[in-house]
Order: C-alpha cells, then structure tokens, then sequence
C-alpha cells in the first residue's frame, strides 16, 4: 500500500523501501522500445508504421503524458492507444489518464481550445512558444539546468486569464492539474499545510505537468498570522520553498484579479508575468470572427467593423455572451 503503519516494536528491525513511480528516462526508455522494435521488425513495421515513423521529440511528448502513471498502467495504456489509435497518441494517453486519476480525487484539465482559439494576447502566446521548449531534453542539452518555474496572469475579469491557462496544456501537450483556493485551505491547525503539502507531491508524481491555481489571491489574502493561525504564512512557505527547489518540473500557473495581495518574494519565482487588459479594436475584430465561426457562420457576412465600434469597453467574456445572444 501507499502507506504502512508499522507496529512501533517492528520499527527498529523493519526496513521501508520507497519505490518511487519512473521518471521521465524510464518512460522515454519504454515508449522508444516499442518504436525501435516496430522500426526493426518488418512485419510489426507494415501493422504499426505510424508509431514506427514517431520522431524522437513525439517519443518525448509521449513519455510526458504518461507521468505519474506506474509501469504496468502506462503499459496497459501504451497498447490501448496503439489498438485504438495504431500509434502512441498523447490526447489518447491524456483522456485515459483523466479517467484514472478522476477516481482519486484529482481534477485534470481536459484543454478543448488551442491558441487559435484565443483572440489577442498576442505576447502571451509568443511567450508560451518559446518557453514550450524548455520541457525539451534539447533544452538540457544546450545548457539549462532545470525546468522553468511558472507564470502568473492577472488584469481585469473576463479578459481570458482562464482561458490561456486551459490553452497552455494543449499547446505544450503535457498534463494539467486545476487548484482553486478552497482545495488548500482546511479549519483545523495544520491542515491547510497538509493539504498543499499533499498537491505538491501529487503535482510532483505528474510532472511535468501545469498546475493552475485559480483566483491565487485568496490563498495569501489573509497575512495576519493571528486570523488564521499562521495558516497562509504556512502556505506561502510551502509555495516558496516548492517553486525554489523542485526540479520536477512542475509549471506553476496562478491567475488572479488583484496582484497586489501576492507578497513580492513569490512574484519574483515566476518567469512569466502578465496583465490581461480590455481588448483592443483589432482584437475584439478577432474574437467576434472565433465566435461567429463556433455557431457556423461566415464572419465576411456580418458588419464586424460596426460590432466592434459598438463594444468598446466590452473583455472577451462579454462579446462571447453577446455573440450568443444576438
């Protein structure tokens, strides 16, 4: 079992060994056995050409969406995928994983949308691009040392902080694990530790993966150590000393509505850094065309320049709704 509650008289003669479930070498490893078995042997080259033909950065991405699977599920999904699919497919192994982890409690962002379907952010998109390649074995190679950390996004509601999160994930084909503040704070003394402590080693187990947290804000709202018993200090350490040190490679992703309640030593942990204003004219133009797209429509067939005149003011969130509307 995951724990084992010794009798204290057995302590002393017992000896535990941790087994921890197989890093990013040992999935590599696994996947890249498989493909070099099909490309070796003719027959099971003909059957299974696609996964035969996989390059070595589509191995890597495989190998990254089977973390915190144990051996035998990534087996189990590995063969699945290429019974279904006739290749190693990562949104195949994603989906599986979803179901899988659903049944522990763990919420996985399922990403429906990529970054055509976000309009404007145009440097958050271009950052994101570039930064994708820091999860690649490249990346290490070329002299990085670890994973990068994170980034957080902040501005006015509505402005698709939630949205590019969820986009992260797709793009970068890797897990992504969703936290809202209520998930990490508990009444009782200690608990609130214990809980972030719990999502640290989960988030660990599954890297590297996106952890979001939702409406940041509120886990460090209350700084007064004698309103919550030292709770969001303790939080707020657990955060600093995990984001310092972890070299798993777990992408910290926080939105929030108000930055000036995060203290200044865990803005400073996150590499990307970012304010979601209204949308301007040319990029409302964009998120009208998305939006007439998802009911079918030809954009060329409406008056988009007068939408837009007619929406100054309006984020995202509000031309959403009245696209749907109308």
């Amino acid at each position: 079992p995951s724990q084992w509650n010794i009798p204290v008289e057995l302590e002393q003669v017992v000896r535990v060994v941790d087994l921890p479930l197989p890093d990013k070498g040992d999935r590599m490893e696994k996947v890249q056995g498989y493909v070099d078995t099909f490309r070796s042997n003719p027959e099971q080259h003909s059957a299974y050409s696609k996964a035969a033909e996989l390059s070595d950065r589509e191995v890597e991405m495989v190998a990254d969406a089977c973390a915190g699977l144990t051996l035998f599920q990534m087996e189990n999904t590995l063969l699945m995928s290429l019974a279904t699919e006739g290749t190693f497919s990562k949104d195949f192994i994603l989906r599986e994983k979803r179901e899988m982890l659903k049944n522990q409690g763990i919420e996985l962002i399922e990403p429906k949308s990529g970054y055509g379907d976000v309009g404007g952010l145009e440097p958050a998109k271009d950052w994101a691009r570039r930064y994708r390649n820091r999860f690649s074995q490249a990346a290490f190679e070329f002299g990085f040392t670890r994973y990068p950390r994170g980034m957080f996004m902040t501005g006015i509601p509505g402005c698709g902080k939630s949205l590019m999160s969820t986009v992260l994930c797709k793009e970068w084909g890797l897990n992504g694990i969703r936290i809202k503040a209520s998930d990490l704070k508990g009444s009782l003394v200690g608990e609130s530790e214990q809980k972030t402590a719990n999502i640290i080693k989960m988030a660990e187990a599954n890297a590297p993966c996106v952890m979001v947290v939702d409406e940041a804000e509120k886990m460090f709202a209350s700084t007064d150590a004698s309103r919550d018993g030292g709770a969001s200090q303790g939080v707020l350490s657990l955060f600093l000393t995990f984001m310092q040190e972890s070299t798993k490679g777990v992408f910290v992703v926080f939105t929030l509505n108000n930055m000036s309640a995060l203290p200044r030593e865990l803005i400073d942990r996150f590499e990307g850094r970012f304010f979601f204003d209204l949308p301007s004219n040319s990029e409302r133009a964009e998120i009208f065309n998305i939006h007439i797209k998802r009911f079918t429509r030809d954009p060329a067939n409406y008056d988009i320049e007068n939408f837009v005149d007619k929406t100054d003011g309006f984020n995202g969130r509000g031309i959403e709704a009245a696209v749907a509307e109308a």
